[in-house]
């Protein structure tokens, strides 16, 4: 998870709403939903953890 926490700290992190993220690393953009967390790279919905995408949308 500290790992995660970190690459999130280098991620770019664009408002949609309240709700959803359009979060950018070097290799991926996509959407986080955090009331229905849910990401496009599905890690949150198949793993139940959160992915680094996740972790800078809250932190955000």
């Amino acid at each position: 998870m500290k790992r995660k926490f970190v690459q999130s700290c280098n991620m770019k992190v664009i408002p949609i709403n309240q709700f959803k993220f359009n979060v950018k690393d070097e290799a991926l953009d996509g959407l986080v939903n955090i009331e229905e967390l849910s990401f496009s790279c599905r890690e949150f919905e198949i793993d139940k953890i959160l992915c680094a995408h996740a972790i800078a949308a809250a932190q955000h």
